[in-house]
């Protein structure tokens, strides 16, 4: 999409940066601006778990009560479900989500896509065929596209239309897992899906903590772990 191309581009131009340190590979121009300031000039305050900058502690303070500290604790306060099935854990109000989920990841019957090779639950094919076959000729450049949606959100999207603005940087995003994704990665550096076994590893990505418990644990968590363990 274009903004991972800005992203990949922000990343050649900032290994291109260099300083006195060695063995630094700078992320982006974020990135590069606040080692600069922190480790270098000393002109400014950075954030030790993202990139932000400023001038007084007490800017400092504020910023990381307000971007990390209060959205960790909300993050920890809203509800959520797990499904026994992958131990996948949805933060949720609405107890539907779950049941969706399973229909659209856990349905044992799989329908066959008449595009491609793929199969998928009755769920999941409605969303494949929105995301993968919606082709059509688009009405601003003339070409026809496989994906006629992704393409005009992506190539002719402005910045007006996107719903999801980087908080820290101009980038916007059309989908707001896309957004989640950027400011976790390249701006929080947070990692907020732990091990729900209580050991200390913790992921930027459920499946990756997912891999984590199988891996280390035996098996995804999942609320008949936690049953059993609760019987012992």
């Amino acid at each position: 999409s274009r903004s991972n191309y800005w992203d990949h581009m922000d990343k050649h131009h900032a290994q291109k940066i260099m300083c006195g340190c060695t063995n630094i590979i700078f992320r982006n121009l974020a990135h590069r601006k606040h080692h600069i300031q922190v480790y270098h000039k000393k002109e400014k305050l950075g954030c030790d778990k993202c990139y932000f900058l400023c001038s007084t502690d007490a800017e400092l303070a504020e910023h990381v009560q307000e971007k990390h500290v209060k959205k960790e604790l909300e993050e920890k306060a809203k509800p959520s479900v797990i499904c026994d099935i992958c131990g996948q854990e949805m933060k949720s109000k609405n107890p539907a989500i779950l049941k969706d989920h399973k229909a659209r990841v856990h349905d044992p019957v799989l329908v066959q896509c008449t595009q491609c090779p793929g199969k998928y639950t009755a769920a999941g094919l409605k969303q494949h065929m929105r995301r993968c076959h919606s082709e059509g000729v688009c009405n601003i450049c003339g070409i026809k596209v496989k994906q006629l949606i992704r393409h005009m959100n992506v190539m002719h999207g402005s910045v007006e239309s996107s719903k999801y603005k980087c908080e820290y940087c101009t980038k916007v995003f059309h989908y707001k897992h896309q957004l989640k994704t950027h400011t976790m990665n390249v701006h929080l550096k947070e990692r907020p899906y732990k091990c729900r076994y209580g050991c200390d590893m913790a992921y930027n990505d459920s499946s990756n903590r997912n891999a984590h418990e199988r891996r280390r644990h035996g098996q995804r968590f999942t609320s008949a772990v936690l049953n059993k363990v609760a019987e012992e």
